[in-house]
């Protein structure tokens, strides 16, 4: 199990995050957005190093910033 840095910044109608692996300079791992929070919410993932991708709608319109951080 890789040690980990979660930054997360909530916005009025989005959450973003990005992981970090605790180490030397702080590498991303990962980076993405729960987007829309009011209106058709959507969570986006992109990992680092060209590995897969999320982008899918969370089919509920619309959420708070528990149900987008659950996400």
């Amino acid at each position: 199990m890789t040690d980990a840095i979660l930054v997360l910044n909530g916005g009025s109608s989005s959450l973003k995050f990005a992981v970090f692996e605790r180490h030397g300079e702080l590498p991303l791992l990962l980076r993405g957005n729960v987007s829309s929070l009011g209106q058709q919410p959507r969570l986006r993932v992109d990992a680092a190093a060209g590995r897969s991708k999320i982008d899918r709608s969370l089919d509920e319109a619309p959420i708070g910033m528990g149900k987008a951080f659950a996400a």
